[in-house]
């Protein structure tokens, strides 16, 4: 029934809802030919992990949406899964999770650690990042060069780290707390864009390692400096496209295009005929629909146009 029930959609952008016998939301999908993608559920096919399995077992109806563009598809399934919080959406996560560089500020002596969602209202999170590996080796480098903690648990006698010059020893000194914040800034007015500090005290140890012709340090040191700038390129990046108004473009079909003003989300889309569209008539559509949406802030240099033709 449910395969049948696939073969009849029409091969257009959506998403779709898989459902439960309580008629629970449990995984929401989007793709740009929603026949294939849901017809592939049903079929034999090899290879299936254990959650897949899982999830399809517990299928037992599905609704759909239509949508004109993979761009809408997209947008509305984040919104889908953001109302419904499907289980399968958060179990069928893989190590494509984009990471988080996370400080605990609501702890007395803060780490630096990797994380995938930003789950404290009193900790930073820089990010989210494409490359999980070079996070964690930027996490990793600093803690270990400002030698900040990277224990669970403060105990009362010197640890490991600190044994090897690797922590400034929060265990065991008391009187600690202004030298490891101020390390620990460093760190912070780094990831916030404030200042390259933290690439200075690298520099410098690799200096260092290289006089005292520790080579095999050096190099690291070097290759230490290379992940935080790429870090830093990633923020830089981040930081130029947030809460800015994006006009994009992109055609439908030979004749037709639409047209989409996005704010974080989508508050206005139409549809134009390419032999009577009258551009000018257009670009001063465009630019009242942005004056009206954002009226303090709208400046035309603002905007990003993506063009999808």
């Amino acid at each position: 029934m449910l395969k049948t029930k696939a073969k009849s959609l029409k091969e257009y952008p959506g998403v779709y809802l898989m459902k439960d016998k309580f008629d629970i939301v449990i995984y929401v999908g989007k793709s740009k030919n929603l026949r294939n993608r849901v017809s592939s559920y049903f079929g034999n096919i090899k290879n299936r992990t254990s959650k897949v399995e899982k999830l399809i077992k517990n299928i037992a109806d599905f609704e759909y949406i239509y949508l004109d563009t993979e761009v809408e598809a997209l947008l509305l399934e984040k919104e889908l899964i953001d109302r419904y919080k499907p289980t399968y959406n958060r179990l069928l996560k893989n190590t494509k999770r984009y990471p988080y560089i996370e400080i605990t500020l609501e702890e007395e002596y803060p780490r630096i650690l990797v994380s995938y969602e930003p789950t404290s209202e009193y900790n930073l999170y820089f990010g989210p990042f494409t490359s999980l590996s070079v996070v964690e080796k930027v996490c990793f480098s600093i803690s270990k060069t400002l030698k900040l903690r990277t224990c669970n648990r403060i105990l009362k006698s010197s640890c490991l780290n600190y044994n090897l010059k690797n922590c400034l020893g929060v265990c065991t000194n008391p009187n600690i707390k202004e030298k490891y914040y101020n390390n620990l800034n460093i760190a912070i007015e780094y990831l916030s864009l404030l200042n390259t500090k933290l690439l200075d005290v690298f520099q410098s140890e690799m200096k260092k390692a290289s006089l005292t012709l520790d080579f095999e340090n050096a190099i690291k040191f070097r290759e230490d400096i290379k992940s935080l700038n790429f870090i830093r390129e990633l923020l830089l990046n981040s930081v130029k496209i947030k809460n800015k108004n994006i006009l994009m473009v992109e055609n439908l079909d030979k004749n037709t295009f639409k047209v989409f003003c996005i704010y974080n989300k989508i508050f206005y889309c139409e549809k134009y005929n390419k032999k009577d569209v009258n551009i000018t008539m257009l670009e001063r559509t465009i630019r009242s629909i942005f004056n009206t949406f954002e009226k303090n802030s709208y400046d035309n240099k603002k905007v990003a146009l993506i063009l999808r033709l």
